[in-house]
């Protein structure tokens, strides 16, 4: 288990730095992919406090607060395929140390998972940035009190932890797209 965690270490600097095209920057934040974290981060609150805001103020005097975690579920979904998509090709497909890695007495579907969950884990960021956010703001802007209940946050958490499943599945569907055009 702990060649996993080491190769998921691996690879989710690999992922974050790849989604930002920081690899030829500074070492120190090349090293640790923090950039890459606080800007994910940064758009996420962003997007999700200023669009859940003005959208719960128009859908709460007609009672349509649940609106608002469709729009930021697809806010999420969207922006987790662009920020994985194109890291993807280059992670999954096309890495520079797979030579290394494959030499290594690690089994190829260690590797893979470990690559994979990397995904899971920057999509994850991003969906807790997004959903969150609206959750608190559905909290304190609703009329009817729907994010006051208990069954209401865990149902945000079963989404939370499910919808980067969804963008991951696609992220690596289109990644394999963009690979192989990009071999043509």
């Amino acid at each position: 288990m702990n060649k996993f965690f080491v190769l998921l270490n691996v690879s989710l600097r690999s992922m974050l730095l790849s989604s930002t095209n920081s690899r030829g920057r500074s070492k120190r934040k090349a090293a640790t992919g923090l950039g890459a974290v606080f800007l994910i981060a940064f758009l996420g609150l962003y997007l999700s406090g200023l669009y859940s805001y003005m959208l719960m103020k128009a859908l709460a005097p007609s009672n349509m607060e649940v609106l608002v975690f469709v729009f930021m579920g697809m806010v999420a979904l969207v922006g987790g395929l662009l920020f994985t998509t194109f890291a993807v090709k280059g992670v999954v497909f096309g890495g520079k140390d797979n030579d290394l890695l494959l030499s290594m007495p690690v089994p190829t579907t260690m590797l893979m998972a470990s690559r994979v969950t990397a995904i899971y884990l920057e999509n994850l960021l991003f969906a807790v940035f997004v959903l969150v956010p609206a959750g608190v703001i559905c909290t304190f802007l609703t009329q009817n009190g729907v994010g006051l209940s208990l069954l209401f946050w865990m149902r945000l958490g079963i989404a939370v932890l499910a919808l980067p499943l969804l963008d991951t599945a696609l992220s690596v569907l289109l990644g394999v797209l963009v690979a192989f055009l990009s071999v043509r």
